[in-house]
């Protein structure tokens, strides 16, 4: 198999043509849909088939919700809500087995089931049901526009707005997608992983699109340019993010994963079915980067996979939400909240793809690489919070109304609500700082080094070093945290300011800022053309005048320290200042008792010459 390298080439000559002119049809397409899309699901309802969920197929006319088979067995009724399927006997948790004759199972699609079960006003539909027990039985219901107006009652929507704004949603994913696409085609074509991922980003779009191509009669076209973006990710996956397939081994997946997965293209009903075949694959290929991921040096590779791993897990979360909101909207009721609860599912799902592709976008193209933790820290912080304040109110408030019923009798439930909500927001904003800190303790530790560690390393330094051995010391340390590829620290020298410590830049460098540098209190941003893009001034708080300047340039990716760094370099800046302060007040003091003594020593020495011949005279 020495045909499969385990270096993917560049892209030349004529395969880069070929590619440009794909990826250009790629995304003409994914533009066709959604604006095909777009137009599809804002006409009037009365003029389209109900809209299509990831996970819940609704079929309002009916009086009835539907829940496909993506974590079920097979399509079932989530909820009869109209008086007609009320009394008609339906029940939820019953499997269709066949609409109007028309067999029904796990692998019909979404929009097949849809317009199977569409029709016109007082068109009977006849639901061959299977319940629990195993019996089959049939129901009746008739088409109403009446079960619409019973779902939306209060809601302030009605399903063009619903539709429209669901749909505002998933435009917005697509062009959150194909911008990463269209830069990563303008920068890198030549790369065949950032071309493969920029081509995947156009075709991933297509994805909640089914109904537009449904009702253009072109399903089959729409199911496989809707599975080729996952079959062209796992085939350059493990390539991740130069080229290089580690281990060698890997490089079979170019063979094996259009070799499993195009059979299973024709099994499965749609592309979300289709994603569940991908699962394991995907699964493999993260593990598989994780070990190379801990295998790399510190630099802008391992940034990049730090990218990657905060866009798959942040967006594989979000998506994950589907499941607690396919939950709720599997036993909603009609009634003001259930609309906007379907259209929040939408959102969340156009949300977790839009996270995914920026994710893979931003470490391809190695802009802003180093803020990785900083975003990290900051969605994990969020997530922590949500996460405590809606689990102490939930568990608070279930305990509340089973014990403040047997206290202060009946109808206490919103006593209950009002006394758990004040105890989850006192408790976790009690132990939200804590959580915090163990956050940026565990995915910033640059900035937790800075702020906990560094002035405790200076109060242990401050006796025991001079000035220069100070300054090495501090500057390799910020160098480190902040990862700066140039930065410096003067002192004071009389009128003029002299380079204490350095890291990567000479006299030149700091003349220059010196001489374009005015006075300053607070951070400072340099210029566009600055080496040194953060300046804080050094400042002796007894004396309230500056004894220097702490000088950080750029990150190996050009670009300037984030909020969170120079924060942190800004609460340590006043230590920093006040240790070197009085390190060079002990020099100085040290100093004149080094000169006092040499003008003793010189004395003695005179007196122990002078004393034998003051002997011999007395």
């Amino acid at each position: 198999m020495s045909i499969l390298p385990t270096v993917l080439p560049r892209l030349r000559g004529i395969w880069l043509i070929l590619f440009r002119v794909v990826w250009c049809a790629a995304l003409a397409v994914a533009l066709f849909s959604a604006i095909g899309t777009t137009w599809f699901d804002t006409r009037d309802a009365s003029d389209s088939i109900s809209p299509i969920w990831v996970f819940t197929e609704r079929m309002d006319e009916l009086g009835v919700r539907i829940f496909p088979p993506v974590v079920s067995k097979t399509w079932v009724i989530s909820n009869p809500f109209s008086r007609e399927a009320l009394s008609s006997g339906i029940r939820g948790g019953e499997q269709i087995v066949a609409v109007n004759q028309r067999p029904v199972t796990r692998l019909t699609s979404a929009p097949t089931l849809a317009h199977m079960l569409s029709g016109r006003e007082g068109q009977k539909t006849v639901l061959r049901l299977r319940s629990a027990d195993g019996s089959l039985h049939d129901r009746v219901l008739t088409y109403r526009a009446k079960n619409v107006e019973t779902w939306y009652r209060g809601s302030g929507l009605d399903p063009k707005w619903q539709f429209l704004l669901r749909r505002v949603g998933y435009d917005l994913m697509t062009l959150l997608l194909l911008l990463p696409a269209a830069i990563l085609f303008l920068r890198r074509s030549h790369d065949i992983v950032a071309a493969t991922f920029s081509l995947s980003l156009c075709l991933i779009t297509i994805g909640s699109t089914v109904e537009f191509w449904t009702a253009i009669s072109a399903a089959n076209p729409y199911n496989i340019l809707a599975d080729v973006p996952y079959i062209l990710l796992l085939m350059v996956g493990c390539a991740f993010p130069d080229g290089r397939y580690w281990p060698s081994w890997t490089r079979f997946s170019l063979i094996i994963a259009p070799l499993i997965l195009v059979p299973a293209t024709l099994i499965a009903g749609d592309y979300s079915q289709f994603s569940l075949f991908t699962a394991p694959g995907f699964i493999a290929v993260v593990a598989i980067l994780a070990l190379r991921y801990r295998r790399l040096a510190p630099g802008t590779e391992r940034q990049q996979f730090r990218w990657v791993a905060f866009g798959l897990a942040t967006g594989v979360t979000v998506l994950l939400l589907r499941i607690p909101f396919a939950m709720f909207q599997y036993g909603l009721k009609p009634g003001p909240f259930s609309p906007w609860i379907d259209l929040g599912g939408s959102f969340v799902h156009a949300l977790g793809y839009a996270i995914i592709g920026a994710g893979f976008g931003v470490s391809l193209l190695r802009y802003r690489l180093y803020d990785a933790e900083s975003l990290i820290s900051r969605s994990a912080a969020l997530t922590a919070a949500t996460v405590m304040l809606a689990g102490l109110w939930a568990t608070s408030e279930k305990a509340l109304e089973t014990l403040l019923p047997a206290i202060m009798g009946q109808g206490q439930e919103t006593l209950a609500g009002i006394i758990s909500a004040g105890f989850a927001v006192v408790l976790v904003t009690s132990i939200h700082g804590r959580v915090r800190q163990w956050i940026e303790k565990r995915f910033q530790r640059g900035v937790y080094r800075l702020k906990e560690k560094l002035p405790a390393l200076l109060d242990v330094l401050s006796p025991r070093v001079d000035t220069a051995v100070l300054c090495e010391k501090v500057l390799s340390d910020i160098v480190r945290d902040v990862r700066a590829t140039k930065a410096a620290i003067l002192l004071r020298g009389g009128s003029n300011f002299l380079i204490a410590a350095q890291h990567q830049v000479d006299e030149f460098d700091v003349r220059a800022w010196l001489e374009a540098q005015s006075s300053a209190e607070t951070i400072e941003e340099g210029s566009a053309d600055s080496i040194f893009k953060v300046a804080l001034p050094l400042v002796d708080t007894l004396k309230n005048e500056p004894i220097g300047w702490l000088l950080v340039g750029p990150r190996p990716d050009g670009t300037t320290c984030n909020r969170d760094e120079r924060n942190a370099l800004a609460a340590v800046a006043a230590p920093i200042a006040r240790t070197l302060a009085a390190v060079q007040a002990r020099e100085n003091r040290e100093g004149r008792l080094l000169a006092g003594l040499a003008v003793l020593e010189q004395r003695l020495s005179l007196l122990e010459t002078q004393l034998p011949a003051f002997l011999e005279r007395a």
